[in-house]
């Protein structure tokens, strides 16, 4: 309902501009409000589970996993990943375009969500993972007499890597992983609320969270992982009383 009043309200906006319209009679609409939903996170358990599987039996596709895990990319995001986007020298991915698929099934490369592009530093392991990735890519478009496209997609079904890969194959191909290890309830997208969480309660500041996610300002990390940052508060509050002595802190409590 929100999103139906939130589509004719736009239309009728214009319509005023055009002067079609008298009034945009939408404003006065009293929408229903949106119940925010908890982010649950997949256990860091299950999330290890997933990539030592897919290391075994889809190598390529744990690439993906690595990355949506160590980066918080978007599934689109990671489709939109060319090499280029790599920088070796500084280990680090700039993403700056994702993959939208139009009702009739054509692949279209867009801006990102924020329409912003960002850095994402990389640790050493994720980077030696690429390599590998890059190896194995390359081995196989040597093996069917093509040449890898400089501008190839990291992830992609093609040979010369000139088509992304499809996200409707990483849902399934996520989906059968999970299966495969009887882990219900998780999609591709909770690999994203995994990497949040995780920096969140690793003491990780919230404005450079919601810079590594793509978030467009720092509130949004803030209203979808309110409770892992009320975690971290807390642990901020101890480091702050660690800076008085004992003494201090005794006298304190007798003064009360």
């Amino acid at each position: 309902m929100r999103q139906a009043h939130a589509g004719i309200r736009s239309a009728l906006k214009q319509g005023v501009r055009w002067d079609w319209v008298p009034i945009n009679v939408a404003e006065k609409a009293s929408p229903p409000r949106l119940r925010k939903a908890i982010t649950r996170p997949p256990e860091p358990v299950d999330v290890a589970r997933l990539v030592e599987r897919a290391a075994g039996r889809y190598p390529e596709f744990a690439t993906m996993i690595h990355l949506a895990v160590i980066t918080g990319e978007r599934r689109g995001e990671l489709c939109g990943l060319r090499w280029t986007d790599i920088d070796n020298m500084r280990a680090e991915l700039l993403i700056q375009r994702s993959i939208f698929e139009t009702i009739d099934h054509m692949i279209v490369e867009k801006e990102t969500k924020t329409h912003q592009a960002r850095r994402i530093a990389l640790d050493e392991g994720r980077m030696r993972v690429l390599h590998g990735h890059r190896a194995v890519i390359e081995s196989r478009a040597e093996f069917c007499g093509v040449t890898l496209d400089p501008k190839a997609f990291v992830f992609s079904d093609h040979e010369g890597g000139v088509e992304p890969c499809r996200l409707d194959r990483v849902t399934v191909a996520f989906k059968r992983l999970c299966a495969e290890l009887d882990i219900e309830g998780i999609r591709f997208l909770d690999l994203r609320h995994f990497a949040a969480t995780c920096l969140l309660s690793a003491g990780i500041d919230v404005r450079t969270v919601s810079g590594r996610l793509g978030h467009a300002n720092a509130a949004t990390n803030l209203g979808t992982y309110a409770h892992f940052v009320g975690a971290t508060d807390r642990h901020a509050a101890e480091v702050l009383s660690g800076m008085f002595s004992p003494t201090a802190n005794d006298h304190r409590a007798e003064s009360q």
